[in-house]
């Protein structure tokens, strides 16, 4: 629509009654998609989201691909992880966040794309709100204040560039892009976190339960930003942001995937691999019975992150025992 200079923010969209909500940095970043034909763009996106994930998965291994049956079992749970069939028949970006935000940590080279990165990455700006703050400390506490005044800056001014195409093809889009933006925030959509369930479970309280816990989280993924490496504390981010995020949808739960990636790839045990392994085998046979040709409402799925985290935090403790079991084990048979 924008490269036949027709507005990108519109109810009246030739492929249906879907406004595009997304922010103008990225129809800038990706207008150029506009000149191929919506099949082809669509592949590219999907191969895209796709590959980037074998990339985390690379990633996380520390630059290599991890054991072949360690790698088996990460692309079997994200392929029958319900969440990713509704990604990609939406054609989301959730995926992509992940990516972006992964590389950006991961890759040591990647940190002169930074601005670029964080740029792409507000995209879903909901997706962001343990993410973002987390890197302004972690840069903070590495580099000193004057380096994220620096960051924020020139990630404001990739922002303002990215915008170029829009005003060029569209002079008018801010208007329609508010519009459309308040409209969207403005409907009850029965969204699957604690911001939208649990007023409705508990009333009122319910705000203040997830209140709570949005403090929990934030303080939690603050601290390992600080006070630990960037990369775990990235893990830990993305997999709270599904939970206490107060506008997601059960594609988001993608965000909690690489959790489980660091999981499967960095656990020793047996014991822990099969929790983790057992647990998240629940979760998906549940989901997929829930939505077995029937539609199950979105906002009705968001038990999955709590659950989620509650079996990696599992799998975890399992691991800790078991490590610590061992070298008690080792000291008693080492003392004369």
């Amino acid at each position: 629509m924008l490269i036949n200079y027709q507005t990108p923010y519109t109810f009246d969209t030739p492929y249906g009654p879907y406004p595009g909500v997304w922010m103008p940095t990225t129809l800038g970043m990706f207008f150029l998609f506009g000149y191929i034909s919506c099949d082809i763009a669509s592949k590219l996106w999907l191969l895209a989201e796709l590959a980037g994930f074998v990339w985390v998965i690379w990633m996380i291994a520390d630059y290599k691909m991890p054991s072949r049956w360690v790698f088996f079992i990460c692309v079997f749970v994200l392929f029958f992880f319900p969440p990713l069939w509704l990604h990609i028949r939406l054609g989301q970006f959730s995926m992509l966040f992940v990516v972006l935000m992964v590389v950006g940590i991961y890759l040591p080279m990647a940190e002169r794309f930074l601005p670029l990165l964080l740029v792409l990455g507000l995209t879903k700006p909901q997706l962001a709100i343990l993410v973002f703050p987390g890197l302004l400390i972690y840069v903070w506490r590495k580099k000193g204040f004057r380096q994220v005044v620096k960051l924020v800056l020139v990630t404001g001014i990739c922002a303002g560039l990215l915008t170029v195409p829009l005003f060029l093809y569209y002079p008018g889009w801010v208007n329609d892009f508010l519009f459309v933006t308040f409209d969207n925030l403005g409907v009850g959509w029965d969204l699957p976190t604690l911001f939208v369930q649990l007023p409705f479970l508990l009333g009122n309280a319910g705000y203040a339960v997830w209140g709570l816990t949005l403090l929990a989280a934030m303080g939690i993924s603050f601290w390992f930003w600080y006070h630990k490496d960037a990369k775990i504390a990235l893990i830990i981010s993305l997999a709270a942001t599904p939970m206490v995020t107060p506008y997601a949808s059960s594609w988001d739960f993608l965000l909690l995937m690489p959790g489980f990636f660091w999981l499967i790839i960095k656990l020793k045990s047996k014991a822990a691999r099969v929790a983790l392994l057992l647990g998240m085998a629940i979760i998906i046979v549940v989901q997929i019975a829930q939505l077995w040709r029937q539609d199950y409402p979105d906002g009705r799925q968001w038990w999955i992150p709590p659950l989620m985290i509650l079996i990696y935090l599992i799998s975890l403790l399992i691991e800790y025992s078991i490590v610590k079991i061992t070298k008690t084990q080792l000291l008693q048979k080492a003392a004369p």
